[in-house]
This record gives structure tokens, C-alpha cells and sequence, in this order.
């Protein structure tokens, strides 16, 4: 009961910051809190005990023993638990106020006496069941040197390997899949041509987006090539885009000095570009105050 309630009361907090719901904590914790109450611990203090009152090795060894294979027997049970089918659920970030209804539901079920108290459980479950807005299509980071697309819920870095913090981040903030190294190289390879001056996608990639990374400008036709068929430019070269470029949403170089790193959505009429910057709010320590 003590396990239920404390994963019911963390469980909000565990959406709303960390993106994960263990769907197997309290069967874990019920089989690891046995082991450890039944053997572990009384194995730890019939040892202690024994060295206390001057036991030989030879005694004192079997104790010891039996606490070690408890405590290697809570780590696979942890293991088996954690790599179990469905263990944990990813799951977006809900609206700040929905943590703040989630927090006081808990607190009114917990304090409240008498059947009012079942007022606070679906309050509770703010943060699971509060309506999703739509997530971004593609994300790029605040100087463009990177950048990151979603196809069938799965973030696809275009730069696999490279600041891993940054896209583990945003597709843990989302919800989104985020394959091991060398899965995010072959999607990568999969959906895009890249060298280390730009990013083009391959036939049928959605969204196509396009990426010039060097701040030196391109060779004559080569920007105008690019742009073709692209939904998203990603510009870091001091040059204005070609008329090719007219149809894509361009991100350049003042763009995200102004702005920060962006995220783009999917709007009625095309494309919808978020920046962080607004998002940081006007502080000393921020490029925007700094301006």
C-alpha cells in the first residue's frame, strides 16, 4: 500500500518532468522490499552481530553470503522489471496547470476526511489524461548547427551522435522514440544525404527538410538545388535565399540570434515556427536582455 501511494503521489511529477510512467513500480518495489526485509537485511545484522561478538571468518562468511545473493537478487528482479514487455509508457508534458491540479488533488484525497476525499482522484489524473496539443514536425537547435525531424513518432537527428543531450531532451519533452546510435545513424542515413556542410532528404522524407550548416556561403546553384521540394531551410550562411526558397519556411542565422533554438508545427496554412527564446522570458542571463 505505502509502494501505491507513494507512485500515485510521484507518478504526476514523473510525467509531467521526466516523460516516463513505470507501469510495473509497485509489483517491483512489493518483490525487492520482500527480499531485501526477509533476506537481506536480517542476513546484514546476523552478520554484524556475529563480528561483534568476535566470530570467526569461517561464521561470519555465511551471512555475508546469503546478503549478497539478496542483494544481486533485488538487481535482477530491478532488471527484469525495468526490460519487462510495456514496462514504462512515454509520455508528453502536459500544461503547467495541469501539474497544479494533479498536486492539490493529491493533497485533498490525502488530508480531506469522508467521502468528499474521491473529489481529488480524477484531479489527480490531471496530468495523464489532459488533451495533448499536436507535437512539432522538426526541431532545430538555437545557432542551426543541428537539427532533428519526427516521422511515425520517432525523432530522426540529423546529426546522430552530436549534442545528444539537446535531441534526447526534446524527444523525451514530446514523447517521441529515440533510437540508440547506431538506429539514429541508419535512420538518418535512411531519410537524408548529409556531408559536413549540409543536409538534403532523400525522396518521400516528411518533413523535407533542408540544412546548410557552414557559415561560408554556397557555390552558385547549389542553394537553388536544395531548396527545391524543401518545406524547411535551415540557412546558417550570411546570404539571402533564393526565390526557390519561397516556399519553405527559412530559418537563418539572425533568426536564431534573435530567437533561440525552434520547434515547427503543422498549421492550417503550412508551417508554424516556435522559438525558445520567448519562452525563457526577459532575464539578465538571456540573449534577449543582453540585447
Amino acid at each position: 500500500m505505502v509502494s501505491f501511494v507513494a507512485g500515485a503521489a510521484t507518478s504526476p511529477f514523473a510525467i509531467q518532468h521526466f516523460n516516463r510512467i513505470a507501469l510495473y513500480g509497485v509489483f517491483a518495489n512489493l518483490t525487492a522490499d520482500f527480499v531485501a526485509s526477509a533476506v537481506l537485511m536480517p542476513s546484514l545484522a546476523i552478520a554484524l552481530v556475529m563480528e561483534a561478538l568476535g566470530a570467526g571468518h569461517a561464521l561470519v562468511a555465511g551471512p555475508l553470503f546469503i546478503a549478497g545473493w539478496a542483494a544481486r537478487a533485488v538487481v535482477s528482479l530491478a532488471h527484469l522489471f525495468a526490460n519487462a514487455p510495456s514496462a514504462s509508457r512515454a509520455m508528453s508534458s502536459a500544461p503547467t496547470v495541469a501539474l497544479a491540479i494533479s498536486y492539490l488533488g493529491i493533497i485533498f484525497a490525502c488530508l480531506w476526511r469522508g467521502r468528499l476525499r474521491w473529489i481529488g482522484v480524477p484531479m489527480a489524473f490531471a496530468v495523464a489524461l489532459w488533451p495533448r496539443p499536436a507535437p512539432p514536425i522538426a526541431w532545430v537547435a538555437s545557432d542551426g548547427n543541428d537539427a532533428a525531424i519526427v516521422a511515425a513518432s520517432q525523432e530522426v537527428p540529423l546529426k546522430p551522435g552530436k549534442r545528444g543531450y539537446a535531441t534526447q531532451l526534446w524527444a523525451q519533452r514530446w514523447g517521441f522514440t529515440l533510437p540508440a546510435d547506431d538506429a539514429a545513424m541508419a535512420a538518418q542515413k535512411a531519410a537524408f544525404d548529409c556531408d559536413r556542410k549540409h543536409c538534403a532528404p532523400l525522396a518521400g522524407t516528411r518533413p523535407a527538410l533542408v540544412a546548410w550548416w557552414s557559415t561560408r556561403a554556397p557555390k552558385p546553384g547549389v542553394l537553388e538545388d536544395l531548396c527545391r521540394g524543401a518545406d524547411i531551410v535551415v540557412l546558417r550562411a550570411p546570404v539571402g535565399p533564393p526565390p526557390e526558397c519561397s516556399r519553405a519556411v527559412t530559418l537563418q542565422a539572425a533568426d536564431f540570434a534573435v530567437g533561440g533554438a525552434a520547434e515547427v508545427f503543422r498549421a492550417p496554412k503550412g508551417l508554424r515556427v516556435m522559438w525558445a527564446q520567448p519562452l525563457r522570458g526577459d532575464r539578465p542571463w538571456t540573449r534577449a536582455s543582453a540585447n
